[in-house]
């Protein structure tokens, strides 16, 4: 199973079955589960020129910060049709994708951003079914002391 998300991000989540989420924010009410996507190997379309920086993996390493500067967000370099992908090594069935976009700035490069799943590689990933299209990316964390 692979999820492909055709644009920029800066950490993904994927939950499956019951269990404590590890997430960056607050799931949606009845969505338990464990984040398969956690340590998963990953790949993307290129590197930002600090390519360690924003390396792919940063996506599933657990960090939440949405601080570039932080060393926490992954980053492609300026391209049309940038994509970014997780292998989670076997099928899996998936019940929540989260996509966490930075804090600092630049949150509309997000916009319309597609999130595929599936088993295909062709295209990068794109032929597989569409689950998703991101058209909020508005600045602004949940607050929350818990």
């Amino acid at each position: 199973m692979k999820l492909i998300v055709w644009g920029g991000l800066l950490a993904v989540t994927l939950l499956a079955g019951p269990a404590a989420a590890q997430s960056c924010r607050p799931l949606p009410t009845g969505a338990g589960g464990n984040n398969l996507a956690l340590g998963k190997p990953t790949s993307q379309s290129s590197n930002y020129i600090f390519e360690t920086l924003g390396s792919p993996d940063k996506a599933v390493d657990g960090n939440c910060n949405g601080t570039w500067s932080h060393g926490s967000c992954t980053h492609t370099g300026l391209e049309r049709n940038p994509w970014w992908l997780v292998d989670l090594g076997e099928p899996r069935k998936i019940y929540v994708v989260l996509v966490k976009n930075r804090e600092d700035c630049c949150g509309d490069r997000l916009y319309e951003a597609e999130v595929h799943l599936g088993d295909s590689l062709e295209d990068h990933g794109r032929a597989n079914p569409l689950c998703g299209v991101i058209l909020n990316t508005s600045l602004g964390s949940i607050n929350t002391r818990y």
